[in-house]
């Protein structure tokens, strides 16, 4: 069994800001894959899902953002999973808007949730998926801008990544990160030669003579 770990702040103030990007993940991510169950004790909400090869868990931490390690941790002991066995989605000034990063450990880059992880879990060895919310301007204060919630044109760029998202997580759920991380390679590499194809004007010309559309 694997889970998906949605970071955020809970409470209605906080529902629509950039710092809820994990928890907006997760609401996203549930309305398209069919649950089973549901539970919920004083640290965090499950949901519980069967993939093909696997069951497995969407969780939201009920704990404040830096609190989320005590969640984190109460839920591999709950359920008996290993680091690895959990992704942690959340959100990162150090990605323009509209970016994502997938990766299978690293450092916090200053973030309060996953530095409370580390340290409850005593490894930064887990995957997580960071999703750019992008950089207040120059003279506003961080702390606003987190707790600030997307302009319709952000949250339209921001549902752009997690319909991309949404694949990895389910590759990841399936088959663990290393999975997910093939899968992510593959897309890039799609991605970069179709834009390769798209900026060469001799490849256009044959693109449209193969469909027809010329």
């Amino acid at each position: 069994m694997r889970a998906l770990v949605g970071l955020g702040n809970p409470g209605k103030k906080y529902e629509m800001t950039r710092h809820n990007a994990g928890f907006l993940f997760l609401n996203y991510f549930l309305k398209d894959i069919q649950i089973t169950g549901q539970g919920a004790n004083s640290d965090f909400l499950f949901y519980t899902g069967r993939g093909v090869e696997s069951d497995f868990l969407i969780v939201r931490p009920e704990t404040y953002m830096n609190h989320s390690g005590y969640a984190v941790e109460r839920l591999l002991n709950d359920f008996k999973l290993l680091a690895e066995d959990i992704l942690i989605v959340y959100d990162d000034m150090d990605l323009p808007l509209g970016e994502y990063r997938i990766k299978a450990g690293g450092g916090d880059g200053g973030h309060n949730g996953i530095k409370s992880i580390s340290a409850c879990l005593g490894t930064k060895n887990y995957p997580r998926l960071r999703l750019g919310i992008g950089k207040p301007a120059i003279g506003e204060p961080v702390h606003g801008f987190v707790l600030s919630p997307f302009t319709p044109d952000e949250s339209e760029r921001m549902k752009g990544i997690f319909i991309f998202c949404a694949g990895l997580v389910l590759e990841f759920l399936e088959r663990g990160i290393r999975g997910a991380l093939n899968l992510n390679s593959t897309l890039n590499n799609q991605q970069k030669k179709l834009s390769a194809q798209t900026d060469n004007p001799n490849t256009k010309h044959d693109s449209q003579e193969e469909s027809g559309d010329i």
